[in-house]
């Protein structure tokens, strides 16, 4: 029997979040975090992980919810109850986990500057190791699935690899090849578990008498506090008026949703790339079947992983923008929203030869009934995306489940047309909207990019018309 403690020495950090190994001085981090001990930084994440995986588990009861809604009564997606609680979830999972990343980007930051102080640097490695909860210091429940114990552990094992490269010091390289080994341990010991396809079994381990009961209720209770705003938002993207025609501006011709298209008529769309392999083997699956889609990349990403970025633009997919680097859009201010918006879309451009960037989508769909924000998006000359097919991919789960969800809101559709999300930067992905390829190619379904749905309609021709 393989020893479960390794396992509870790596948590889930969200998929959008990748780490950039850059330089930057001291000065620009916070005070507070420069002066944390160790040890209350260890403390302090292990409360966020103990956090993370109570609003996971109530994410996974809002799926289960959602699925037995559309089994049931096959309602429309934003009339399905369960739906604005996932949104919500996955808004405060990834905040939280966002966070977790940036504290640890900015203390990589310190250890590979040559010209910080040597005590500044090993102190920053201390506090990298805090971020690493190890067997024997970690207590409450904990609760993982194998794969995502497998998916950071390669993060970690890959982002050591690449910050030893930046180190010359050899007492600050030591300490950081110490810490490295702890989280190779951790990957090591998921590889040689018995492997059972994408969505391994559960791991529960609990220490210590915790009310797990009243946990979740506490987390279930602040998923429903932000589901109740974005549900008046989804009710008001219902309430647009469509004017027939698409164009940048605060209204519903400003905001494709799907259920607007004609009879038919889909476009398949994918988030938060361009990722590795996945991104790639989606494309290819898409050249194969003779389909284009419209890919919403983040511009960190995009410039992270350009080779993949192009890869998507050079096969004839449509570039599109999902912001710079995912954040809660409503959280921001001005700048912020300035940068997300109309400087990311400028720099996605740039990276892609000054292609334009015609289409917008909010991460979590936030702040799509906000004025200011809406306003932002066709001030910079772009349409907003919605959809009315939400994979939920992005939740760790068997193919086959997304496929089965997929095909059932598709049906639902009146006119069996309009918008599917899906996200590259998952392996399940590349399956489920495989499938889904071959399922929109029967039937006398048409497959668009948005760009071709917009222009054909702007221009009053027959649109996404069957490819000879």
């Amino acid at each position: 029997m393989h020893t479960w403690k390794v396992w509870l020495g790596i948590t889930f950090l969200a998929s959008c979040g990748h780490l950039n190994v850059k330089s930057r001085s001291v000065a620009s981090l916070s005070p507070e975090l420069i002066e944390m001990a160790p040890a209350v930084l260890a403390r302090e994440t292990q409360a966020a992980y103990e956090n993370l995986h109570y609003l996971r588990l109530n994410a996974y009861e809002a799926l289960d919810r959602f699925d037995e809604h559309l089994r049931a009564d096959a309602p429309a997606l934003i009339e399905n109850p369960a739906y604005p609680e996932l949104l919500a979830a996955r808004m405060q999972i990834e905040g939280s986990e966002h966070e977790i990343h940036e504290r640890r980007a900015a203390l990589t930051s310190v250890v590979t500057d040559e010209e910080a102080h040597r005590s500044e640097r090993l102190k920053a490695d201390a506090q990298l190791r805090a971020l690493l909860p190890l067997a024997g210091q970690t207590q409450g429940p904990w609760i993982h699935t194998l794969r995502e114990l497998h998916d950071e552990g390669a993060r970690w094992s890959r982002f050591y690899l690449m910050a030893q490269e930046q180190v010359s010091d050899p007492v600050v390289k030591q300490q950081m090849e110490a810490t490295y080994a702890a989280a190779e341990a951790v990957y090591d010991g998921y590889r040689r578990a018995p492997k059972g396809g994408d969505f391994l079994p559960t791991l529960r381990l609990e220490r210590g008498r915790v009310d797990i009961q009243q946990k979740l209720e506490l987390g279930r209770k602040s998923i429903e506090h932000h589901a109740f705003e974005i549900k008046s938002q989804l009710e008001e993207v219902a309430r647009e008026k469509k004017s027939g025609r698409f164009q940048p501006s605060t209204g519903g011709s400003g905001n494709i949703v799907g259920t607007e298209f004609p009879a038919k008529v889909w476009s398949l769309t994918f988030d938060d790339g361009p990722g590795g392999a996945s991104t790639r083997a989606v494309v290819d699956n898409l050249k194969t079947h003779g389909l284009k889609a419209t890919f919403f990349q983040l511009t960190q990403m995009a410039q992270t992983n350009r080779t993949n970025a192009q890869y998507v633009r050079d096969n004839g997919m449509e570039i599109a923008c999902h912001s710079y680097n995912h954040p809660q859009m409503n959280s921001q201010a001005a700048a912020g929203r300035d940068r997300q918006i109309r400087q990311a879309s400028q720099e996605l451009s740039a990276l892609h030869g000054g292609r334009p960037i015609r289409f917008f989508r909010l991460p979590y769909g936030q702040g799509v009934g906000v004025a200011d924000i809406r306003q932002r998006i066709a001030s910079a000359g772009m349409i907003h995306v919605f959809w009315n097919v939400d994979t939920l991919d992005w939740q760790a789960q068997p193919a086959a489940n997304i496929i089965e969800r997929t095909r059932r809101q598709m049906a639902s559709s009146p006119r069996d047309a309009g918008v599917i999300l899906f996200h590259d930067v998952h392996l399940r992905t590349v399956e489920a909207s495989e499938a889904i390829m071959r399922h929109l190619k029967t039937g006398g379904r048409r497959v668009c990019t948005l760009g071709e749905i917009v222009d054909q309609t702007n221009r009053g021709e027959v649109v996404c018309p069957a490819r000879q």
